[in-house]
């Protein structure tokens, strides 16, 4: 195990609107107020989802387009650095627009809102990187 002590820097509120990719507009968000390192919850609607499952190494991406709306649960995330670049790591749940059943994983893009999302965003003042575990096959933390 390893930790480091984050305090909040700032906090930026985010509203999206239909149409917009949630996984890209918080990475343009985060960008755009020079957040390196940061924390995210969000709620809201999609009209289309997409999410990873992790498996033999790999993500398999699953896709669904609802014919109203797919309510977005409590979902959370965090902002760090890889290779120089922001990265948005989140996973995802929702609630099927039927019978309310859960589903999720990991957020990919092409999860596209529908009719909006509301996301705040924590600045933290740490600097948090990103290294390859060739074992994984994914980009742990690294502090």
């Amino acid at each position: 195990m390893k930790s480091i002590i984050a305090n909040v820097k700032k906090t930026v509120v985010l509203r999206l609107d239909a149409g917009d990719d949630l996984l890209l507009s918080i990475k343009k968000c985060a960008e755009e107020h020079n957040i390196k390192c940061g924390s995210f919850v969000m709620i809201g609607g999609l009209k289309e989802i997409v999410y990873g499952l992790y498996e033999d190494r790999k993500y398999r991406n699953i896709k669904k387009t609802a014919k109203h709306c797919f309510e977005l649960l409590t979902t959370a995330g965090n902002i760090t650095m890889k290779e120089g670049a922001v990265l948005i790591h989140s996973h995802i749940s929702a609630a099927d627009e039927e019978d309310g059943t859960a589903f999720g994983g990991h957020l990919m893009e092409g999860t596209i809102i529908g009719p909006f999302a509301e996301i705040v965003i924590q600045e933290l003042e740490a600097s948090i990187d990103r290294k390859l575990d060739p074992n994984l096959n994914l980009w742990p933390m690294k502090f």
